[in-house]
């Protein structure tokens, strides 16, 4: 690279973008990783660079773009000293587009912008000494039209990059040169601005054949590496070289990564977690245990076996969290089907008890619907029940029509079909007591430990046979009469009782 002299002279553009990364990162430094941009666009400027109405433009593009520690924006420079046609500059309007583009977290380019910036400078195209390759459309198409194509670049360049982390060419001169190129036909690719690949497999397959031959790079002293294809792996001689790792890395295999067998039982889940990875491309993995742990033994795949047999898991194995400490049985919704059925059996309990005199009844519709009594019945030996599978919630205080589950109480609604209805609902309901026959009572049954009281209507007057059997209730204030039905519905359902 350049002298930093020659950087805070400011005499080329590419150095003026690395001045304002640089400063970037003194002020984050500085202010516990916040960037004050007002103090880095001064001192940018006190530099007297070649384009100060570009500076506003560079900070947002190394915002946005620049890397942790600045890694992806120094990749791009290191290129760039090395390939940018001499005076060429690439316009601030352009990498304000870049760092402006909308994308969601999970789909962030970096790298594809920075190969944008690459395929712009280094580009056949100029205006005025701006590089002109690349044109506004083309970028927005990165979000749009060109999306899934520039999704699956970042992560070729991801990989492209990490195989040089790891096969330690990143910084040598043609390796740069190599990820370089292969950045820029990567662009014109996606944008359609070359015929040069048919497709973009056929671009990764260049690249890494330059990589693993030696061809575009500095290749180790003891490489004998044959260059590979797209469909099978690399064979190497006994000693190895790290060309082999550098294989693995671009197949999407670095260590941390899951892996699964391609072939595999049915309902069979077996997965390994990459350790490490040798020179000659072989790896130590452990198994992901049912626990959900690593096993102890490390198993070792050599690159044959991995890149023939294995691929990258689709889903990691996830464990429910907290189990079994969240059992169903404690679930909310086992436990509200518990209350719900235990007033179904608490109501059909009451319904068939023998010690109340069992009534036929005849149902009159209209002018007024009343509810009249077939046969006799003495005092306190009629008890009518509210059968029903609707509730409301939140009853006021003064209301009667209520059933109460361990101690919470809900209100109790009629539920009417077609042609039956529970005969607590048809009651005529006065509330002068002198009127009636009838009045509330609560009555207690007890089903699988859950108490539930019931609200059902005793005559405290005899009941003549052909007479009508009259509810007395107190008058109901608003806050009753804005008592609401649940949605929800008692099962199982209890029998209902056949309208006369």
């Amino acid at each position: 690279m350049k002298t930093n002299q020659k950087h805070l002279r400011g005499e080329s553009w590419d150095e003026q973008l690395l001045l304002t990364a640089a400063k970037a990162r003194e002020s984050a430094d500085a202010n516990n990783n916040k960037t004050d941009w007002q103090v880095v666009k001064r001192s940018v400027a006190a530099s007297a660079p070649p384009r100060v109405n570009d500076i506003p433009s560079h900070c947002k593009f190394i915002s946005k773009y620049s890397g942790p520690k600045n890694k992806h924006l120094m990749d791009m420079i290191s290129y760039l000293d090395l390939a940018m046609p001499e005076g060429r500059i690439v316009s601030g309007v352009f990498l304000e587009k870049l760092a402006t583009l909308k994308s969601a977290p999970n789909e962030m380019i970096p790298r594809i912008a920075h190969a944008c910036v690459i395929a712009q400078a280094c580009g056949d195209k100029e205006r005025e000494s701006c590089g002109n390759t690349i044109g506004d459309a083309n970028v927005k198409s990165l979000t749009t039209s060109c999306k899934e194509n520039a999704l699956k670049g970042e992560a070729i360049l991801n990989n492209a990059y990490a195989m040089l982390d790891g096969a330690g060419l990143d910084g040598k001169r043609k390796g740069t040169l190599a990820v370089g190129e292969f950045q820029h036909d990567l662009i014109l690719f996606i944008f359609g601005l070359s015929d040069e690949y048919e497709k973009m497999d056929d671009i990764m397959e260049a690249f890494l054949k330059k990589i693993v031959t030696g061809e575009g790079t500095q290749p180790s002293a003891s490489t004998t590496a044959s260059g590979p294809s797209m469909s099978t792996a690399v064979h190497y001689t006994p000693d190895g070289n790290d060309a082999g790792r550098a294989t693995v890395l671009h197949y999407g295999f670095s260590i941390g990564t899951v892996i699964e067998p391609k072939k595999v039982e049915e309902h069979e889940d077996i997965q390994y977690v990459i350790k490490y990875i040798n020179d000659d491309g072989s790896v130590g993995a452990r198994l992901i245990e049912p626990s959900g742990g690593e096993s102890k033994d490390i198993t070792i795949l050599d690159i044959d076996t991995l890149v023939k047999q294995y691929r990258k898991a689709s889903k990691q194995i996830a464990l429910l969290g907290g189990y079994p400490d969240n059992a169903a049985i404690d679930s909310d919704e086992l436990q509200n089907m518990i209350v719900k059925g235990a007033v179904a059996f608490a109501i059909k309990r009451l319904v068939v008890d023998s010690a109340y005199t069992t009534m036929k009844w005849r149902v009159q519709k209209s002018p007024k619907e009343r509810l009249v009594a077939l046969n006799a019945a003495d005092k306190k030996c009629l008890r009518v029940v509210p059968i029903t599978h609707k509730l409301g919630t939140d009853p006021s205080d003064d209301v009667i029509d209520v059933v109460v589950v361990g101690g919470v109480k809900f209100l109790l609604q009629r539920n009417v079909s077609k042609d039956c209805c529970s005969e607590y609902f048809i009651m005529r309901v006065v509330h002068d007591k002198r009127d009636a026959n009838m009045e509330i009572k609560i009555f207690t049954e007890i089903v699988e430990g859950i108490t539930v009281k019931v609200a059902c209507a005793v005559n405290f007057k005899d009941v003549k046979a052909n007479g009508e059997v009259v509810l007395f209730k107190p008058a109901p204030t608003k806050a009753a009469a804005k008592s609401k039905a649940v949605v929800a519905v008692l099962e199982p359902p209890v029998k209902k009782t056949k309208m006369a």
